[in-house]
């Protein structure tokens, strides 16, 4: 067990478990580097509440872990599984999520989450019943996983991609604070409910705990120093010789660039270690550096993206860990998908510009054993893609953040070197003879000093949702006005056929053939209600203005041709008509055309 973990479960048992039971709240919030370990320590804690054993076993039964993707969850559910060795039972649930390793009320004793499906379940939506709630066939049974809820220790992994302008956000323009403004709620709920809260980053945002400090908790601050004398006043500074060691090995060159990406890639693509890690702000960049390197001989190159089908996804994944295993190199062009939930190591990495803690996570994965290694990293800043009207850098991040996080890395590197993987409470340390800036730092230099602001009316809304009284039909009735408590829009399932489909019955639905698409890609705009049909005919089978949809009837299976107006009621409400018969949409139908296994759904 490493320093800063076993520092965690004695925090939790000797601070956080008794300020709970006298009443006076406190949340743990743990800052420790990508790469640390940090997540399994919810499978100790799990087994520890298991055993009945220490006081925290009188405040929770299990532990619900948060986190910002579903791939994510994927992997922590079979890491955490492995780990366990059958002590606890393991579960998970997200979209799309394997049916026989779902819990959707979060009753086992450590359940892997995405924070969409947390927050369903939080504001009485019980995940499992809200599409039969929404076709007015129960009233839920919301007080199950909101017991799950309030008799867990609820962690909230990488939090801080929850915050407006810091996290991957396409039509930035559109993107409030609602994301931050919901976990605000929840952790506020919970620490007034006396319920063990733990939050975790490698990115620390400062400005977020005046924000914290106000849902009436105290914070407890644990993070990792590698000198020994070092101290900070409120923190817990933790020591780990071992992890400082391996800090001593790896070293990183950082380089900042300005030109287009492709271009930059195939100028140093000789100069870089591989396996290379090549990482886009989306998806049309990707497969456009992509496609470039294709073209060249020798070159062992693989596209990796949220747009691929599960299958797709997995066999890709498999793919690329046995050539790591069997030292092979070879280069790897993603997109976000890379920054959580994808456990591959790369030598060195060409990457987008992005603000800070999305390049950290990228970083994260270069030399992510921290073996005795120089790896270069290179970040891009294409000024074509500075759109300052909208204040969007490539249409997903903030662009002064994006700009001010590069002006702190030049600053930098211009008097020593970046400490990737140095999430800590100095600001700058003596490793291998070189002084290395830290993360945290960066972090000081990069985000505003001003507390975080909360959208006041949504956090009005959801405190009326919370209240004894209210129950799930209104939490469905604002559900619909948003779309999500989390993101603006929807993901929505795209069915890859193996042919053209027609009308009729489907004998089955094959889930490795589903892609989770957001609905403004294809040309959905569920607020309006209105369907580009231009948009939408890229991609999806449109036929005088209707949608080839998959709608799951009492008898199974069935393709329909919709109209958008029923296609989004069935992606808004869950249920929809289909002549005399009520049905669930489970997918819009893809053109065959739309999809190839190399480059994925062509909605982009």
């Amino acid at each position: 067990m490493r320093v800063g973990v076993g520092e965690t479960l004695r925090l939790l048992e000797e601070e956080i478990a008794p300020s709970l039971l006298n009443g006076e709240p406190k949340i743990l919030h743990v800052e420790l580097p990508t790469g640390y370990g940090k997540s399994m320590a919810s499978v100790l804690i799990a087994q520890r509440l298991a055993r009945g054993e220490g006081r925290l076993a009188e405040c929770a039964q299990r532990v619900i872990h948060a986190v910002p993707t579903r791939y994510l969850v994927e992997d922590l559910v079979e890491r955490a599984g492995s780990r366990a060795g059958g002590s606890i039972l393991v579960r998970g649930q997200c979209m799309f999520f394997d049916p026989l390793l779902k819990d959707p009320y979060f009753l086992s004793d450590l359940v892997f989450t995405t924070f969409d499906s947390y927050t369903l379940n939080f504001f009485k939506i019980p995940v499992a019943e809200a599409e039969l709630m929404s076709a007015g066939f129960t009233r839920g049974h919301f007080d199950v996983s909101r017991y799950a809820v309030l008799s867990a220790v609820n962690v909230f992994d990488e939090y801080h991609v929850f915050v407006p302008g810091d996290s991957e956000v396409e039509r930035t323009e559109e993107y409030e604070s609602r994301a931050l403004t919901t976990l605000y709620a929840v952790i506020r709920n919970l620490t007034e409910s006396r319920v063990p809260v733990v939050l975790e980053t490698a990115t620390p945002r400062l400005n977020m705990l005046p924000l914290l400090e106000r849902a009436r908790a105290k914070l407890v601050r644990i993070a990792l120093k590698l000198r020994r004398d070092s101290d900070l006043h409120g923190v817990v500074a933790v020591y780990d010789d071992e992890f400082v060691a391996k800090l001593e090995r790896a070293r990183y060159e950082t380089e900042l660039v300005e030109g287009r990406l492709v271009e930059v890639v195939k100028k140093n693509l000789g100069k870089m270690e591989k396996p290379l890690l090549v990482a886009c702000n989306n998806v049309r960049t990707a497969v456009e550096v992509y496609r470039a390197l294709r073209e060249l001989d020798g070159l062992d190159v693989h596209l990796l993206h949220a747009l691929f089908t599960l299958g797709e996804r997995k066999r890709k994944l498999r793919e690329l860990h046995r050539l790591r295993e069997r030292g092979r190199e070879f280069v790897v062009v993603t997109t976000q998908v890379i920054e959580v939930g994808v456990d591959l190591d790369f030598a060195s990495m060409i990457t987008d510009a992005a603000p800070l803690a999305s390049l950290v996570q990228r970083a994260g994965r270069v030399n992510r054993r921290l073996e005795e290694l120089l790896s270069r990293v290179l970040v891009v800043y294409d000024p074509m893609h500075a759109d300052e009207g909208r204040e969007a850098y490539a249409g997903v991040y903030n662009l002064g953040l994006t700009r001010l996080t590069l002006y702190a890395l030049s600053e930098a590197i211009a008097k020593r070197e970046v400490g990737w993987r140095l999430t800590s409470v100095e600001d700058r340390v003596e490793l291998n003879g070189k002084t290395l800036i830290t993360v945290s730092a960066i972090a000081k230099m990069v985000y505003p000093k001003e507390p975080a602001k909360i959208d006041e009316k949504h956090w009005r809304n959801l405190l009326i949702l919370l209240k004894p009284q209210m129950e799930s039909d209104s939490a469905l009735t604002y559900l619909r006005l948003l779309g999500s408590f989390v993101r603006e829009g929807a993901l929505v399932p795209v069915y890859v056929p193996r042919g053209r489909l027609e009308r009729g019955s489907l004998p089955a639905l094959e889930m490795n053939r589903l892609v989770a698409c957001p609905s403004y890609k294809l040309g959905l705009n569920l607020e309006k209600g209105e369907l580009n049909v231009k948009v939408a005919g890229r991609v999806l089978q449109v036929e005088n203005g209707d949608l080839l949809t998959i709608v799951e009837v009492r008898d199974g299976y069935e393709v329909e041709r919709l109209d958008a107006g029923r296609v989004i009621e069935g992606i808004v409400r869950g249920a929809v008509r289909v002549g005399d018969k009520l049905g669930f949409l489970r997918a819009l139908v893809a053109r065959p055309d739309a999809y190839s296994r190399e480059e994925g759904l062509r909605a982009w």
